[in-house]
């Protein structure tokens, strides 16, 4: 009951699959991205094994 006196008119939008898969997959790039920023020096590491 609280619900209804506090959600606005976002809360009863309908689902949109492409907006939500696109949504995923940004998320799933800035993890990338944040994953990358974090290890670049293990990726040197192993760059330079292989050489």
């Amino acid at each position: 009951m609280a619900q209804e006196q506090f959600a606005g008119p976002e809360y009863f939008t309908e689902f949109d699959p492409e907006k939500f898969i696109r949504d995923m997959k940004q998320v799933k790039e800035m993890d990338e991205e944040a994953a990358a920023k974090k290890t670049p020096d293990s990726a040197e590491k192993t760059n330079d094994a292989n050489a």
